[in-house]
């Protein structure tokens, strides 16, 4: 599974090269700042805020990964891996085996289901990132 690694690094690196430029332009970005300084700190702050914001809600993605790839590699029980929060309904669907079986089968409606849980989850944690780009 893809770590969220590769996708920090270019984040950071855009980051980076934005304000990279945004310092080689620095006076003329002065002069516009100090034409509304209260508004011009509000716009830095949001944009500041959202940046940060987006940068975490890849970080929170690590545990999932772990929990993933631990249910690939390993033979234990899920009841001893901490469910992720993010994959909660596939982790309570996957545990609830009592033959201890790892070949997991899923029915085409179980799937849609467990993959429409997750979607709304992704979505509900991406609407702060919607509405901070909208501002």
């Amino acid at each position: 599974m893809t770590k969220p690694t590769n996708y920090l690094v270019r984040m950071l690196v855009f980051i980076v090269v934005v304000y990279g430029i945004a310092a080689v332009v620095s006076p003329q970005l002065e002069r516009f700042f100090t034409a509304n300084p209260v508004i011009n700190t509000v716009i830095v702050l949001v944009e500041l805020f959202g940046v940060f914001w987006n940068l975490r809600q890849v970080q929170r993605l690590y545990p999932e990964v772990v929990w993933v790839e631990h249910f690939r590699r390993s033979r234990q029980p899920l009841e001893q891996a901490k469910p992720p929060a993010l994959l909660a309904p596939m982790a309570r669907k996957l545990a609830g085996r009592a033959d201890g079986e790892r070949r997991i089968t899923l029915s085409g409606q179980a799937m849609r289901t467990l993959l429409d849980g997750i979607a709304s989850r992704l979505d509900e944690s991406r609407e702060l990132s919607r509405y901070v780009t909208g501002v």
